[in-house]
């Protein structure tokens, strides 16, 4: 994983920290991170290794979001990783970092995907065309028309697009944090066990200066 997440060392750092953020910066941030898309991906696999739960309930909660990212219905991804992390007992932070694999740079690329399979699932030959202006008012007035061409069939094919993005992001996170997990806990044990070895030292050194002192005395 690490060679996917590289990120320079002479990148500029703390960019992002030097004033509170409105709206604004906080769509900049999501579509370009002011600290690079590397160092990004970086912080978020270490967030989702380092997260202090259940490893399936985290790994799960990815999934999820992963899963939801491939459904059409863009505003309500939060609230749909909120309801199924419920009711398969995920955790919901995790399922928010899956939803960025929905991203205004994927997004286009999963629509025309899950657009083209879900017409061809339900074996639809005459496929409306793509429409070349779109407005949130053309929609709700025309809804019917909006699900039955667009939304009904990139749900469609967008629901085993996901279930097959999920299932191989489930399983190659789960062995690439069980693996991190392992190594950290070594880590961490041999230096608590260093750290135990220079107080021991420590204290024996300052031992022998009492009694030199005593002796002197």
């Amino acid at each position: 994983m690490k060679l996917f997440f590289k990120t320079s060392r002479n990148r500029e750092r703390g960019k992002h920290k030097k004033r509170r953020r409105d709206w604004l910066d906080h769509l900049r941030e999501w579509i370009w991170p002011s600290m690079g898309i590397q160092a990004f991906l970086r912080l978020s696999e270490i967030r989702i290794k380092r997260y202090p739960r259940n490893r399936h309930r985290v790994v799960l909660g990815l999934a999820i979001g992963i899963f939801v990212s491939f459904l059409p219905f863009v505003g309500a991804h939060l609230l749909l990783v909120a309801f199924l992390c419920l009711l398969l007992r995920g955790q919901f932070i995790p399922g928010v970092i899956g939803t960025l694999v929905g991203n205004p740079w994927t997004f286009p690329i999963i629509w025309l995907w899950t657009y083209e399979l879900g017409h061809f699932i339900l074996g639809n030959k005459n496929v409306a065309v793509l429409p070349t202006e779109f407005s949130v008012t053309e929609v709700w007035s025309n809804l019917a028309f909006f699900w039955e061409m667009y939304l009904w069939p990139m749900t469609v094919g967008g629901v085993p697009t996901g279930i097959v993005a999920a299932v191989v992001a489930y399983y190659l996170v789960t062995i690439n944090m069980a693996s991190y997990q392992m190594a950290r806990s070594k880590f961490l044990q041999k230096r608590k066990q260093e750290r135990k070895k220079r107080q021991r030292f420590i204290k024996h050194r300052l031992q022998r200066g009492r009694k030199k002192a005593k002796s002197k005395a």
